[in-house]
């Protein structure tokens, strides 16, 4: 079964490799999220995956919220915030609030 966003290269090595949306690549400074797997097969491959994608999500998420805070220092409204970053209205407000406490 091949998994998505894995590449095996030589020798049955495995890497995740995924980009990063337009925006996230921005404020990050790389567009590329990619990372040598240690697991080659079976069980440990998915879960090594699992980690992967959770971590991935967690980079986009936090670059997104400096994008939200960056948008709201200009004075942007939380609506159209979301509709720039392609987030959900409720994120937008959970992420600004967070910032204050």
């Amino acid at each position: 079964m091949k998994l998505k966003y894995v590449d095996e290269l030589s020798g049955g090595r495995k890497r995740f490799r995924r980009r990063y949306p337009q925006a996230v690549a921005e404020v990050l400074g790389e567009s590329v999220f990619q990372v040598a797997m240690k697991a080659r097969e079976g069980a440990e491959l998915f879960t090594e995956h699992a980690k992967l994608l959770a971590e991935f999500e967690k980079i986009v998420a936090k670059a997104k919220a400096k994008e939200v805070l960056a948008l709201h220092a200009e004075g942007v409204g939380g609506t159209e915030i979301a509709k720039r970053l392609g987030i959900g209205r409720a994120s937008v407000y959970r992420i600004l609030k967070e910032e204050v406490v």
